[in-house]
C-alpha cells in the first residue's frame, strides 16, 4: 500500500511540475531503460526514442503512437533552445556527433512536450524527466543521459 501511495504521489508530482505546453498520456523511451545510443555509422551515435506509454516498469508502443510526430529542441553547451533535426513519426533517430560536448534536450510529440524515460531508481520505478542532460566526455565516448531536476 505504501508503494502505491508513493507511486501515486510521484505521478502527481510529475504532472504538477509539467510544462504548460505538455502532455502526460504519452512519453518517449529507448530500447533499454538507461538510454544507450548505438553506433550505426562511424561518425555518430544514434539514440532511438519511441513514442508510447508505460505501465509499471514496462513501456510499449501502440499503432496510434506509431503515427505521432516526434520533434526535438536542443541547447548545446548552455545556448538557447532551438529546433534540431527533422520531425519523424513514431520513432526518433537522434544522430549525435562524437566530439566532447554537453547539451540539454526537450522532446515533443504532436507539438506538446513529453517526458523521457532515462532509467530506473533503486526500487525499480522508471525515472522520467521533462528535460534530459547529455554528456560526451571525450571524442568517441558513448553519450550519457541524466534527468534535469
Amino acid at each position: 500500500m505504501a508503494q502505491n501511495q508513493s507511486q501515486t504521489q510521484n505521478q502527481s508530482n510529475q504532472q504538477s511540475n509539467a510544462p504548460a505546453n505538455s502532455r502526460t498520456d504519452v512519453l518517449l523511451y529507448g530500447r533499454e531503460y538507461t538510454p544507450t545510443p548505438g553506433r550505426e555509422y562511424a561518425a555518430s551515435w544514434t539514440m532511438d526514442w519511441y513514442a508510447g506509454s508505460c505501465s509499471g516498469d514496462k513501456c510499449s508502443q501502440s499503432a496510434a503512437n506509431k503515427q505521432q510526430t516526434i520533434s526535438l529542441v536542443e541547447s548545446l553547451n548552455g545556448s538557447a533552445f532551438k529546433p534540431t533535426g527533422d520531425p519523424s513519426k513514431g520513432v526518433a533517430h537522434d544522430q549525435i556527433s562524437p566530439e566532447a560536448k554537453t547539451f540539454n534536450q526537450h522532446w515533443f510529440v504532436d507539438n506538446k512536450q513529453v517526458q523521457l524515460v532515462v532509467g530506473k531508481d533503486s526500487k525499480g520505478n522508471l525515472i522520467k524527466t521533462w528535460e534530459v542532460h547529455v554528456v560526451i566526455n571525450k571524442l568517441g565516448d558513448r553519450p550519457t543521459y541524466s534527468p534535469v531536476p
